[in-house]
C-alpha cells in the first residue's frame, strides 16, 4: 500500500503501542462528544486526525502520531500521511522528536518546544520494577504497604462514579491544575468493558484516595487521581499504582503512560513519576503549517 486510506474505528488499529491520543478508543471517545476524527492508514503507519474550527477557518490536530509500523521507514509514511490532511491551518505535535525534520520540510514551523512524559516498561517483573524504583520512592511503597489500607479494583461505571471524578474536580480547582473534563472520561470508559479502570483506597471503610486509568491496550495512561488526608498521610498513591502497575502488567499491558514531565512547574511531580521507575521520553515540538506555506522543502 502507497495510498492512504481513511479508516473507521477499530479497524484502524495502530501498528505498535501507541499513546491515548493515538488510539481508535480515543477517537470514539472524541465522536460520541460531538467531535470529529479521522483515522488514516498507510503500508508504513497510521494517524489520529482531530478537526475543528476557529471561526470559518479548518484546524486539524495530529497528536503524538503517526504510529509507526516497526521497521517502516518514517519517511514515506509521514509524508503521505501530511500530504492527506485537508486544506487549513495544521497542527502536529510529533510522538517521536527524530520526525521533525520530516514535518519543517513540509512546510512546519515549531511554535513551542518539545516537552517530556514519563513511560514505565511493564514488561521486566515485579521484583526488576522494584529494584529501578528510586530508594526514597521504595520506602515510601513500603511504608504504604504496612499501613492498615485496602485496596480494590474494578471497571469505571459511569452510573454510580461521578462521586469520584467530582472529589476530583474539586482538588483540581483547589491545586490549579488543568486535566479532560469528566465528560471526556465517561465517554472514554462507554468505549467498552475494560477503558477505563480505578484502583481504589480504603481506610477503616473510608475512601483515602483512588486512581483512574485508560486502557488502550497494549498501553495504559495514567488519567486521574485523588487523595483525601488520610490518604496522603498512609501514602495511598504509591501504593494504588504500585497495585495498578501490577495488575496491568499481568493482563498484557506493557506500558504504563504516566503524563507530561515538568521539572520547572512541578518539579515534585515529576520527580515522583520518574522515581517510581518511569523514564523520559522527548516527544518532538508542537508544530504549525498556515495555509500559505505549500512548498516542500528537500530534507536536509
Amino acid at each position: 500500500m502507497t495510498r492512504v486510506e481513511k479508516i473507521d474505528g477499530a479497524d484502524c488499529l495502530p501498528p505498535s503501542p501507541c499513546a491515548l491520543q493515538q488510539h481508535p478508543r480515543y477517537g470514539a471517545a472524541v465522536t460520541a462528544l460531538g467531535g470529529r476524527v479521522t483515522q488514516l492508514r498507510h503500508e508504513g503507519g497510521t494517524a489520529l486526525i482531530l478537526h475543528r474550527k476557529l471561526g470559518p477557518v479548518p484546524v486539524c490536530w495530529m497528536a503524538r502520531g503517526p504510529v509507526m509500523q516497526p521497521g517502516a521507514p518514517p519517511d514515506a509514511a509521514i509524508r503521505a500521511i501530511l500530504a492527506h490532511l485537508p486544506r487549513g491551518v495544521r497542527l502536529a505535535l510529533p510522538g517521536d522528536c527524530a520526525h521533525a525534520p520530516l514535518y519543517r520540510a513540509a512546510g512546519y514551523r515549531a511554535i513551542m518546544t518539545g516537552a517530556h512524559v514519563a513511560e514505565l516498561d511493564l514488561r521486566p517483573s515485579a521484583a526488576t520494577r522494584l529494584a529501578v524504583q528510586h530508594g526514597k520512592w521504595r520506602n515510601r511503597l513500603h511504608r504504604a504497604m504496612d499501613a492498615p489500607m485496602q485496596i480494590t479494583h474494578r471497571p469505571l461505571d459511569p452510573a454510580t462514579d461521578l462521586p469520584l471524578l467530582s472529589l476530583e474536580e474539586a482538588q483540581r480547582r483547589a491545586r490549579r491544575y488543568r486535566a479532560l473534563p469528566a465528560r471526556f472520561t465517561l465517554a472514554f470508559a462507554a468505549t467498552g468493558a475494560d477503558a477505563a479502570r480505578v484502583f481504589l483506597a480504603y481506610h477503616r471503610g473510608a475512601l483515602a484516595g483512588f486512581v483512574l486509568l485508560l486502557l488502550h491496550p497494549p498501553v495504559a495512561t495514567y488519567h486521574l487521581g485523588w487523595s483525601g488526608p488520610e490518604g496522603r498521610r498512609l501514602g495511598a498513591h504509591p501504593l494504588l499504582l504500585w497495585r495498578a502497575s501490577n495488575w496491568l502488567a499481568q493482563n498484557g499491558v506493557t506500558r504504563l503512560d504516566l503524563g507530561s514531565l515538568d521539572t520547572d512547574i512541578t518539579p515534585g511531580l515529576a520527580r515522583f513519576k520518574l522515581g517510581m521507575g518511569a523514564r523520559a521520553v522527548a516527544l518532538g515540538p508542537t508544530l504549525l503549517r498556515l495555509p500559505c506555506l505549500t512548498r516542500v522543502q528537500p530534507v536536509v
